[in-house]
């Protein structure tokens, strides 16, 4: 899929990216506030391109593997320390 988001709140550009992927993202608004994501803009899969546009953030996308719903939420406290 082609994607052009651009850099911005977490709140917008996650609505963007649904849009421009054509699923429904599940988040807790508590979760993405106050969260920049980077730009995406070229041919990627869903999830790489979420992936990328999460780099650098306290966030992390989570796939059921049975209906290929997509969940962001905070990484846990766990991760947080082996980095």
């Amino acid at each position: 899929m082609f994607f052009d988001i651009p850099e911005g709140a977490a709140e917008q550009t996650l609505v963007e990216f649904a849009s421009q992927s054509s699923i429904e993202i599940i988040y807790d608004m508590e979760d993405v506030a106050n969260v920049r994501t980077s730009r995406i803009y070229g041919r990627y899969t869903r999830e790489d391109a979420l992936q990328y546009m999460l780099t650098d953030t306290l966030l992390q996308i989570t796939v059921d593997e049975k209906s290929g719903a997509i969940a962001v939420n905070k990484k846990s406290r766990s991760f947080l320390k082996s980095l």
